[in-house]
């Protein structure tokens, strides 16, 4: 046990640093999740006149070039460059170490378009801690495939835009969701959700996040963490993550 004090908003927690459980999905020479059919994450040494970056093919050391999709192989955190070419990307986005999440488990209803979302009404029943900033949001049921589903083509669940303001009215500042995406597969470009979530086009908030296709095993209970949201600095609108969990008292 590694206990830590943290004072958060005014108020102190005790977390425990050894219960930390990643609830990312990373991304792997097989057996990854995609979406919008977009390509297999790819590993290719590199290689030039007499020189291979393979051990394996007789090499001094590894060195690969690595091609993938945030967006459609593994968990990412995106901005709101994403939806809008603005001065703002990932490199200079600087997630607080330490954020106070909620952890939440919703049903998706049926909608108006015979598909399924996440709707206002799945998550009205919630309370929320006071000071809490990201929203962990959990799908149910919550199948042990998620990890490596096929999402391309069968029009997954999504969030409504007026369940995406009911977590702005809460001032969720990073969304945390299994889905690949809070809008519908295809919606003609419209991206509803994403631009309720970012205040885009009105006042666009440049320092929140959405985070895509995590997986939250059915050991973590829905309550109150310690969320270290982890983003490699690249500057583009979309980086694999990883989203830490720490259990507080």
């Amino acid at each position: 046990m590694i206990n830590m004090t943290i004072l958060l908003n005014g108020v102190s927690y005790t977390v425990d640093l050894s219960t930390a459980t990643d609830i990312s999905l990373g991304i792997k020479r097989e057996g990854n999740v995609n979406a919008y059919y977009l390509d297999e994450p790819t590993f290719e040494p590199f290689r030039a006149e007499g020189f291979t970056g393979s051990i394996a093919e007789g090499g001094s050391v590894n060195c690969e070039k690595l091609t993938f999709y945030p967006h459609g192989n593994g968990t990412h955190t995106e901005c709101v460059r994403h939806i809008a070419n603005l001065d703002c990307n990932m490199l200079s986005m600087h997630p607080d170490p330490f954020l106070l999440a909620e952890v939440v488990s919703v049903n998706p209803h049926l909608t108006a378009k015979q598909d399924f979302a996440i709707t206002l009404e799945s998550l009205e029943h919630i309370e929320l801690h006071a000071g809490v900033q990201a929203l962990v949001v959990r799908t149910m049921p919550n199948d042990t495939g998620k990890p490596e589903a096929g999402y391309s083509g069968k029009n997954p669940v999504y969030f409504e835009p007026s369940a995406i303001l009911w977590m702005k009215e809460r001032h969720i500042k990073h969304l945390l969701t299994d889905l690949p995406s809070v809008d519908p597969e295809i919606d003609g470009g419209q991206m509803l959700a994403h631009r309720e979530f970012f205040h885009y086009p009105k006042d666009p908030d440049l320092k929140a996040t959405i985070t895509e296709l995590i997986y939250v095993p059915d050991s973590i209970n829905d309550g109150t963490y310690l969320l270290n949201l982890q983003t490699p600095s690249i500057e583009t609108d979309a980086v694999p993550s990883r989203p830490l969990l720490f259990k507080m008292s």
